[in-house]
């Protein structure tokens, strides 16, 4: 069985999984809860991951702002502050217009995905 991320939702995986874990665990609600436990415990790791990735890129910005007003004449600092805010703005938007749809969305080759962009198509209750 191949463990990813979509494991916890493909519902015969799943009874697979119960079924092979009552043996050993003697009960199927013992196992269900179980295997709950797993994709709570998974999802929850990626989200955190998915945001530790995020705040450290935002991080590396500042820095990027101060490397680069550091590099310039006074009278430029503030154009070159400007430049880096701008440059954030835009990578956010990249990310919402393709970003979302190569990472996210539905895959023919599963390296990358090909729906979903902008969004499109994604219900409005906040589940992945």
């Amino acid at each position: 069985m191949e463990f990813g991320a979509s494991w916890c939702d493909e519902t015969d995986q799943r009874d697979q999984i119960i079924d092979s874990l009552t043996t050993s665990l003697g009960s199927g609600e013992a196992a269900n809860a179980f295997v709950q436990t797993v994709c709570d415990s998974w999802t929850g790791s990626n989200f955190t991951f998915i945001l530790v990735s995020a705040y450290l890129v935002f991080f590396m910005q500042t820095g990027f702002a101060m490397l680069c007003a550091g590099s310039v004449r006074t009278k430029n600092t503030m154009n070159i502050l400007i430049k880096n805010v701008l440059d954030a703005c835009a990578g956010a938007l990249a990310y919402y217009v393709t970003g979302w749809a190569f990472a996210y969305g539905a895959s023919a080759n599963g390296f990358i995905g090909h729906s979903n962009f902008a969004l499109a198509g994604i219900d409005k209750t906040g589940s992945f």
